[in-house]
């Protein structure tokens, strides 16, 4: 699982609220490797891994690339030690918040390998 945290964190939100992963207007999954992301891309889209790892009948789907990481992640904009989880927060509420749009989600992985899942709904505005 190590590198799949955030398919793993992500996907038992997307089923609680029964929403796609284009239901979510932004998303941010930490990139301190790149891999990291393209393989949550992959597994997400994998109806094999979905099955027997995520818990799912079918494929979660494909994440159109204008919803992820859209101003950059931390190979772009930084990965600061001990920091990445508040400042990756606090750039998607800002993009959210900026964007007159509803949802965002950060699943950001921790040092167990595993990601804690994050989702913001602001249906009032």
């Amino acid at each position: 699982m190590a590198g799949l945290g955030a398919a793993h964190a992500a996907t038992p939100i997307l089923k609680r609220r029964r929403w796609d992963l284009n239901d979510v207007d932004y998303w941010e999954i930490n990139e301190n490797f790149s891999s990291q992301v393209l393989a949550c891309l992959e597994a997400w889209q994998d109806k094999d891994y979905c099955r027997e790892q995520l818990a799912k009948r079918d494929a979660v789907g494909e994440l159109e690339m204008g919803r992820l990481n859209i101003e950059g992640g931390a190979i772009a904009l930084g990965d600061p030690t001990a920091a990445s989880g508040a400042r990756l927060i606090l750039h998607l509420l800002h993009i959210l918040q900026n964007s007159r749009q509803n949802e965002a989600s950060r699943p950001w992985p921790s040092a167990a390998a595993r990601a804690e899942p994050c989702c913001w709904n602001d249906r009032n505005g």
